[in-house]
């Protein structure tokens, strides 16, 4: 989720992932993505890059029952400024909700933060520990 250029969507697809699916709400970006693709003389057929909002389109795999082995979510920076924070955590509180349920059991969520003022804060990991609380995750 939120793939940008591509980058976590390419390694996953040489580190031998058989099918890899990036999304991106923009389309500069995923089009960026799709150049990286021929760039790096991967096969497009492994690696689809849609353009779509990720809430959205976690919700949608949701409704038709999808999971994954592994779901990378790395969002934009959601909280620039601590004023942010509230706003922010409600936003990543979401978006980890869907990934953690889109994640087949036993497989690896990978989730990121660039948001310095959320991960300094400790709410970032206090987030993830009461969202995965919520699901009935086992550390």
């Amino acid at each position: 989720m939120f793939c940008y250029s591509g980058g976590f969507a390419l390694n996953a697809a040489r580190g031998g992932a058989v099918n890899v699916i990036g999304v991106d709400s923009s389309l500069p970006a995923v089009e960026l993505a799709k150049e990286n693709i021929v760039l790096n003389n991967m096969d497009p057929g492994r690696i689809t890059f849609l353009r779509e909002d990720a809430s959205e389109f976690m919700k949608g795999a949701l409704s038709r029952n999808e999971t994954w082995d592994i779901v990378i979510l790395d969002p934009p920076k959601l909280a620039p400024r601590k004023k942010a924070l509230q706003n922010a955590s409600g936003m990543y509180r979401n978006l980890n909700s869907l990934a953690m349920q889109l994640t087949k059991r036993g497989g690896l969520l990978m989730t990121c933060s660039c948001s310095g003022a959320m991960t300094q804060s400790g709410m970032f990991l206090r987030l993830l520990q009461a969202s995965c609380t919520l699901l009935v995750c086992s550390t």
